[in-house]
């Protein structure tokens, strides 16, 4: 189209009104023209300078705190006594931290109350496997972390364990935070269930990583997977703690017969 009209504006046999308006509507439309283009080199421009600022924005690294928690019931079939017995007895603290990269190194007894007022028998009952005795003690542990990524070789925990008479409660969670783990609990709940114990468990841990924006989400997958498996391999280590003492009760009573 401009070559069109410069040509009719240089014919001789066009008037010289229509050529100065053929020329002023050329004129028009080449600045048209040049605005037109520079407000799309504008767009453009300002869209590549967006899109290069949300790539570095997503590629920085940045300071986020993951959390994962997890949380499993399941039953034993032993009665609670029973379940009591062993898991006192036999102390059953390295069943109840124990999961992967976690090991025990040391525990220490730091206060250990007993109520026997509900036990008219507390001594026989003992004794027997069949105490009533309210028990409250309280732990400090030491464990290992085999984990590089949390960057400490050693935990210290606090553990608090509470029995009554047909129910446990064991909390167990870092005195403080420790390399990238910020905090760290466990929570073990068991009752009486007919002729069974039911047993519930949960683990919550916080992970502080350096990670691209970005791959935040994946930060978070990593941990929760972590907690998850760290749940199923805590049951797996209750269940096996109890069958292993459950079973030398049974043979015990079998000699003694």
């Amino acid at each position: 189209w401009q070559l069109g009209l410069k040509n009719a504006c240089n014919r001789e046999d066009v008037s010289v009104g229509i050529k100065i308006s053929l020329c002023e509507s050329m004129a028009r439309m080449n600045k048209l023209f040049r605005i037109g283009v520079a407000k799309i080199l504008w767009i453009v421009g300002t869209i590549a300078v967006v899109a290069c600022g949300l790539i570095a924005w997503q590629m920085s690294f940045v300071e986020h705190v993951s959390i994962g928690r997890s949380e499993r019931t399941f039953t034993i079939a032993v009665e609670f006594d029973e379940f009591r017995k062993i898991m006192v007895r036999q102390n059953a603290t390295k069943a109840v931290i124990s999961h992967a990269g976690m090991t025990l190194l040391e525990e220490k007894v730091v206060d250990i109350q007993f109520d026997t007022s509900g036990d008219s028998r507390p001594l026989i009952n003992a004794i027997l496997g069949r105490s009533k005795t309210n028990l409250v003690a309280t732990k400090a542990i030491t464990v290992r972390l085999d984990d590089p990524n949390l960057k400490a070789g050693k935990l210290f925990l606090i553990q608090r364990a509470e029995v009554k008479n047909g129910e446990m409660h064991v909390r167990t969670e870092a005195d403080q935070p420790t390399g990238t783990l910020e905090a760290y609990s466990s929570n073990l709940d068991a009752y009486s269930e007919n002729l069974h114990t039911s047993v519930s468990i949960s683990i919550s841990q916080s992970v502080r990583v350096r990670v691209p924006f970005y791959l935040k989400l994946v930060a978070d997958r990593r941990v929760q997977a972590a907690a998850d498996e760290a749940s199923i391999l805590q049951e797996q280590s209750i269940k096996d703690f109890i069958a292993e003492f459950a079973n030398e009760s049974i043979v015990a009573l079998a000699n003694e017969e």
